[in-house]
């Protein structure tokens, strides 16, 4: 980690923060590997050092973290649902389970799960609904193509077949 600097705040006062470029690619990726663990942004920029605010203009002016923040998001909602359904079977029949990936989120109270996974439940359920419709969509590109691609080579025969003998 690098030197701390004071930084002033908006409301007043100041804030250490570490003295450095700010989003280099390793931070980027540090970022979004805590959100993957745990669908929590303020935990997940604790841990690279710099500002929410900061990651939300990020992710506002970069198109491609952007994209890479709902895939991150998405994955760490998965995790909370499921440690909370490891969690929910450990309660009932009192058997520890085996955790999952749970990583960082494992320290989450059940509370603090629940609450993440309500305040991004529609961030996800929309996020989710974008990637299958670009899907569906590179789906029918694929299949335009492959059409075109086989009507030429289809043309291709004909000629071929019909030859000199069918002029």
């Amino acid at each position: 980690m690098g030197r701390l600097v004071a930084v002033p705040r908006n409301g007043g006062g100041v804030q250490l923060r570490e003295d450095s470029k700010g989003w280099t690619a390793a931070r980027r990726n540090d970022f979004l590997a805590a959100l993957a663990q745990t669908a929590n942004v303020r935990m997940a920029v604790r841990g690279v050092g710099l500002s929410e605010q900061g990651v939300y203009k990020l992710r506002k002016r970069d198109p491609a973290f952007a994209k890479a923040w709902g895939e991150a998001l998405c994955d760490g909602y998965d995790k909370l649902e499921m440690l909370m359904l490891q969690r929910g079977l450990t309660g009932l029949d009192g058997d520890a389970v085996e955790p999952g990936d749970g990583g960082k989120a494992a320290g989450l109270s059940e509370r603090a799960i629940l609450s993440l996974l309500q305040h991004h439940r529609q961030s996800v359920r929309e996020l989710r609904e974008a990637a299958a419709r670009n899907a569906g969509r590179d789906l029918v590109k694929e299949g335009v193509a492959a059409r075109a691609r086989l009507e030429a080579t289809l043309a291709q025969m004909h000629v071929r077949l019909a030859g000199p003998d069918h002029e």
